[in-house]
């Protein structure tokens, strides 16, 4: 499951950012994509909520601003 969710991540943070598929890694995050800026990343929460039908609190959001962080949250609220 860990890996579906990894991909189907992967393709609505870049489809947001504008961006391949391919660029979204790990480390990829808003100081190293030019385009993730802040009403970029309040979509890709927004994306991922209503996908997911998950809710990210206030603090989550400051604190998610890499793929590798956002992707490890979603899991914890998924499995929460």
């Amino acid at each position: 499951m860990s890996n579906n969710i990894e991909n189907e991540l992967r393709v609505t943070v870049a489809k947001i950012l504008e961006v391949d598929v391919e660029v979204i890694q790990h480390d990829s995050s808003s100081d190293t994509l030019e385009s993730w800026d802040s009403l970029k990343h309040m979509s890709i929460i927004v994306e991922i909520e209503k996908k997911y039908g998950i809710q990210f609190l206030d603090d989550d959001i400051e604190k998610v601003l890499s793929f590798d962080s956002l992707l490890a949250r979603v899991e914890e609220l998924l499995n929460s």
